[in-house]
């Protein structure tokens, strides 16, 4: 008792002029120096703004899709994705983003609570099937020629030998077949294999994307070979999944660079913390596809700082609870949704694990059970026991 009378006796005694007040809140800094936002605090983290790689910019040049490509895609699960189109991500705010991420909870700490991108954000944003399979299968060593045979096979050209490495392609291979248009009386062969092309480039440039910018994994394209059943994997929590990993990697003090699924995190942001958000020039209140469809418009960039990680920080600091969304999707949005960015409504809050390959990472709603309009209890802090083992897992991102 007589050590919490004198803590609470401190509250009172001034901090003199040369001593520094320390932050408010110590749940990110109490990690050490092993988090960006350490050295943020004692300033001596190596850089300032992190590089968000991505290269999906080939991908979208080649669009409008043919209706005969188009089809395949929209029954491999990727239809909301195409109806969002390319987006420029704000790389200072993902870095804002990132100093409040903690890797142990996979939630950001802002002065509202904890809070984080959940399966819901994914089916709802993005219109990704979550339910089904992991997107996981027989890691196999195939050389440089057996590749090019299952490339012919499957996408209907050989790469050269220089477009390998090790085991990924590189992406501008397949962006120059696109740029030869396939006839209208295309055979049926040729309809499906242009739809993997286009499925690797997404992936590879946009959904799934490492910090390479170029390459995608060629594991991806056993996948690809029955069109009918691709859209049968859980997609969704494959990029969820990547994206926890790629934001805790990122965390550390020692990393310049970020990438993965980004594009998410940003329409999260801009759903939940209005003052973050762009304007858009035309609000467009009747929008096909899955709900990030409507910040596929101009944006008229007047009104809000962008690209100033400063700003990003000081808005993030002094968040208050009116200024933080809690539950964006409203029950009159998600009815007037189409019906698959809802069909994974029943497992929206499961506590469970997010795979993607060797990448194994937990999801936690109920941790911020207020985004599903729900009283949020005390905290069982303890983590699973082969957490710190899963997160040791190698993946390049």
């Amino acid at each position: 008792m007589q050590l919490a009378t004198t803590v609470f006796g401190m509250a009172d005694i001034p901090i003199q002029p040369d001593l520094h007040p320390g932050p408010f809140v110590y749940d990110i800094i109490s990690l050490g120096s092993v988090h960006r936002a350490h050295s943020i605090f004692h300033e001596h983290i190596m850089g300032d703004q992190l590089d968000v790689r991505r290269c999906d910019r080939s991908f979208w040049e080649h669009t409008p899709i043919p209706e005969t490509v188009r089809h395949y895609i929209q029954l491999a699960g990727f239809e909301g994705v195409l109806e969002c189109g390319y987006m420029i991500l704000d790389h200072a705010l993902i870095t804002s983003l990132v100093e409040r991420w903690r890797p142990g909870t996979h939630t950001f700490h802002l002065p509202v609570g904890e809070t984080m991108v959940t399966l819901q954000d994914v089916e709802v944003l993005w219109g990704l099937p979550i339910d089904g399979p992991p997107v996981i299968g027989i890691d196999t060593s195939h050389s440089a020629e057996e590749w090019r045979n299952l490339c012919e096979e499957l996408l209907g050209f050989s790469p050269m030998m220089s477009d390998f490495n090790g085991q990924r392609l590189k992406l501008g291979c397949l962006s120059r077949v696109l740029d030869t248009e396939m006839q209208p009386d295309a055979p049926d062969v040729q309809c499906r294999q242009r739809p993997r092309i286009y499925l690797l480039l997404i992936i590879g440039g946009h959904l799934l994307s490492d910090k390479s910018g170029n390459k995608v994994p060629l594991l991806y394209m056993p996948l690809l070979r029955d069109l009918e059943t691709v859209g049968q994997y859980s997609w969704g929590s494959a990029i969820l999944a990547t994206l926890y990993r790629s934001l805790c990697g990122a965390t550390s003090p020692f990393r310049s660079a970020v990438a993965g699924p980004l594009v998410l995190l940003q329409l999260w942001a801009w759903e939940r913390i209005p003052t973050m958000r762009p304007d858009r020039v035309q609000p467009l209140e009747h929008y096909p596809g899955p709900y990030g469809a409507r910040w596929n418009v101009q944006f008229d960039p007047h009104r809000v700082a962008r690209h100033v990680v400063s700003i990003f920080r000081d808005q993030l600091t002094g968040l208050r609870d009116l200024q933080f969304i809690w539950q964006p999707y409203s029950e009159d949005v998600l009815t007037s949704l189409p019906a698959y960015c809802t069909v994974g409504c029943d497992i929206w809050r499961s506590v469970t694990y997010l795979i993607c390959w060797e990448v194994v990472e937990p999801h936690l709603p109920y941790r911020i059970m207020r985004q599903f309009g729900y009283h949020q209890p005390v905290l069982d802090l303890r983590l699973t026991e082969n957490q710190a083992a899963l997160h040791s897992l190698v993946y390049h991102l």
